[in-house]
């Protein structure tokens, strides 16, 4: 069993995957909430790795916050 999945986050413009979630492998909503869309990937990653939910709360939706912090198997 993996330990850990990934979330897809499209932007506008972009092919939308589908979901494999056998293998942990999710697609996100395109996001129509102001600024959710065009964040950075990198900078939700350094977010993540420090643990800076303030970040991460302000840079995505509610929902996808809620996932990457609280994650269930």
């Amino acid at each position: 069993m993996k330990d850990f999945g990934i979330v897809v986050v499209p932007r506008e413009g972009d092919k939308i995957p589908a979901e494999k979630t056998a293998k942990f492998v999710f697609v996100a909503k395109l996001s129509t909430e102001k600024g959710v869309s065009g964040f950075s990937s990198t900078k939700v990653r350094a977010a993540m790795e420090k643990k800076d939910s303030e970040y991460l709360k302000n840079a995505l939706s509610a929902k996808t916050c809620d996932f990457l912090l609280n994650p269930t198997k």
